[in-house]
């Protein structure tokens, strides 16, 4: 990330130095503030565990208003709320197969 800002900052450097074309040749630049306060969503991929974790909106584990779930070499998947009330609803070892 901080290689990215680096090369924005540098082209608009060499940009207003008058290198690089101009300004009908050269596309917009997303602002660099804007890149800093950005978050991509990253990709986060199970392993040989398949398992899921409920999460409440109370410390009493009442009402569930999201989960955070892997199964078996898939894509983890978070639906609704992560909050700090959780439980392990299920865990165990993918098969071979």
């Amino acid at each position: 990330m901080k290689k990215l800002i680096s090369g924005v900052v540098l082209a608009a450097g060499l940009l207003s130095a008058g290198c690089g074309g101009t300004e009908a040749d050269m596309a917009p630049m997303e602002d660099p503030s804007n890149l800093m306060s950005r978050e991509d969503e990253a990709v986060v991929w199970c392993s040989y565990k398949s398992w899921r974790v409920d999460f409440y909106a109370e410390p009493e584990l009442i009402n569930v208003v999201g989960y955070l779930q892997c199964a078996c070499y898939r894509q983890q998947v978070q639906v609704g709320q992560v909050t700090n009330y959780n439980k392990l609803a299920y865990e165990f070892v993918c098969s071979r197969e």
